[in-house]
């Protein structure tokens, strides 16, 4: 996590197993997955008033076997 000025970063790494059904995912594949992604803030007044998320959907999804893998 880097904070300077009015700005947050922060770069992040999700483990986990799909056990439930989801709109995104379908229903659970019992795979496990790592998602990685940064996340960026600016705040005013102590508030977020600006939010920037990047992250390797596509990755997960092959991670699952719901896409093929790229050869």
């Amino acid at each position: 996590m880097i904070a300077e000025g009015e700005m947050v970063v922060s770069r992040y790494t999700f483990r986990g197993t799909h056990q439930g059904e989801t709109q995104e995912f379908g229903p659970p594949t019992g795979r496990q997955f790592e998602l990685e992604g940064i996340s960026m803030h600016r705040f005013e007044d102590g508030k977020i008033v600006e939010d920037w998320e990047c992250y390797d959907n596509l990755s997960v999804l092959q991670q699952l076997g719901l896409v093929p893998e790229e050869q």
